[in-house]
């Protein structure tokens, strides 16, 4: 069983358009400027999988997770998914990355106190970790359904609410690999 926590912006990767002008009569032109600067919203996620089945995806409502924050939301979130996990596998090695909030004491006895079995990892190896590849799948489902998104209208907190919306549709769009 795999998990982890990410940050996804509203603007999806690779809109980004660059334009060349020629010094002199082209410099200040219209069609060369783009005067318009778009906020970026960015909306923390957890997520998790197991075997070819995707897990949850919960939007958080923090914008940094320290170890209380992250035994939260394991809490309340990974414990039901990995019960029904238990009655069909039996009892899943956990992965995650070696992250300081992952390896805190807090997060050892978390884990000890509902025998949970980890799987540890590298310091400082993502490729190692197949949940990065599923961000990387979830991050292209939202560029290919949402590419407007960055037009969407609206204070900081509505765009969170949009973005959590789309990406609980994008997460159910991922193909079982």
């Amino acid at each position: 069983m795999y998990s982890d926590e990410y940050s996804v912006e509203q603007q999806p990767a690779g809109q980004q358009r660059w334009v060349f002008s020629m010094p002199g009569e082209e410099r200040w032109h219209v069609d060369c400027v783009n005067p318009v600067k778009h906020r970026q919203v960015k909306l923390m996620v957890w997520g998790c999988f197991w075997g070819k089945q995707c897990g949850l995806l919960v939007p958080l409502k923090t914008g940094s997770i320290n170890a209380r924050v992250y035994r939260d939301l394991l809490r309340c979130w990974l414990l039901p998914v990995l019960e029904d996990v238990r009655a069909a596998l039996g009892n899943p090695l956990f992965e995650q990355d070696n992250a300081k909030i992952h390896t805190a004491k807090l997060m050892l006895s978390f884990f000890e106190r509902y025998t949970v079995p980890l799987e540890s990892l590298p310091a400082y190896s993502p490729d190692l970790n197949p949940i990065e590849h599923v961000w990387t799948l979830l991050k292209r489902q939202l560029r290919v359904d949402y590419s407007d998104l960055i037009n969407y209208p609206g204070d900081s907190d509505k765009v969170k609410a949009k973005l959590a919306d789309v990406l609980l549709l994008c997460w159910e769009k991922i193909p079982p690999k």
